[in-house]
């Protein structure tokens, strides 16, 4: 039974992810010149992705190297990195428009 559940949310996950590229990509077509901030924002998460991958490590940490491949250390890594990177820019942003509001 677990196993149904588990093939079950792997295709509502893919469907979830192809029908939101889907639905941006046939409004990016209708309206191209009012989707110019989405360009932009798939531009910086695509350099956030591209920055996390390359600081990314691929190094074996003694101890828990079974099964784990070199690829599989440099995904997890980037995936940290770019959630730590994420974090920060929201940290950020949070206390640059409650000091910018509270200045005002």
């Amino acid at each position: 039974m677990v196993d149904v559940l588990i093939f079950l949310a792997y295709g509502l996950a893919l469907l979830s992810f192809v029908l939101a590229v889907v639905f941006p990509a046939i409004y990016l077509m209708k309206n191209f010149k009012e989707a110019k901030g989405t360009l932009i924002g798939i531009g910086i998460l695509a350099t956030v992705i591209l920055i996390s991958y390359i600081l990314a490590s691929s190094e074996f940490v003694p101890g828990f190297q079974e099964g784990v491949s070199s690829g599989v250390i440099k995904f997890i890594g980037t995936g940290l990195n770019a959630f730590y990177m994420m974090v920060a820019t929201a940290i950020i942003t949070a206390v640059y428009t409650e000091v910018s509001s509270a200045i005002k």
